[in-house]
């Protein structure tokens, strides 16, 4: 019925576990910052959400989804261009996910770089996140 058994549940009381938290988050997904912390994906996704802890900032890499908000393309188009190699991404866990809809793809920065240099023709310019294109090619995303 999706209720949690209370004894399953530990308050995020402490305040050095919200650093800790708000430490991980730009380095880490959430799956494996809840491993770390030994806590639910959940728990970690909502209370990220409620520190306001920027999970789109990470230091030096991008989930498919952002590429898809910043390149202003949906994420077909943009599965095609890692497809052919255009647009260089791994995998976050080492494997292709099982189920849909997961955030599989780490895309580097550096790699986000060479593709915007190397493809410019391929950005339209009514749609893409032009502020993110310009910190990113500028090498300022980082010092956020």
């Amino acid at each position: 019925m999706g209720i949690a058994k209370s004894d399953d549940r530990r308050p995020w009381d402490s305040p050095r576990e919200e650093e800790k938290l708000a430490k991980l988050i730009p380095h880490f997904c959430p799956r494996v910052i809840a491993k770390m912390m030994h806590r639910s994906l959940n728990s970690v996704v909502v209370k990220a959400k409620r520190l306001n802890c920027a999970r789109r900032y990470r230091e030096g890499w991008f989930t498919k989804r952002e590429v898809c908000e910043i390149l202003g393309h949906d994420h077909k188009w943009v599965q095609r261009r890692i497809d052919s190699g255009a647009l260089k991404a791994s995998y976050h866990y080492d494997h292709r996910p099982s189920q849909k809809g997961m955030s599989a793809w780490h895309i580097e920065e550096a790699d986000l770089v060479k593709y915007i240099r190397g493809y410019p023709q391929e950005l339209v310019g009514c749609n893409i996140d032009i502020i993110m294109i310009v910190e990113i090619l500028a090498g300022v995303i980082n010092s956020q």
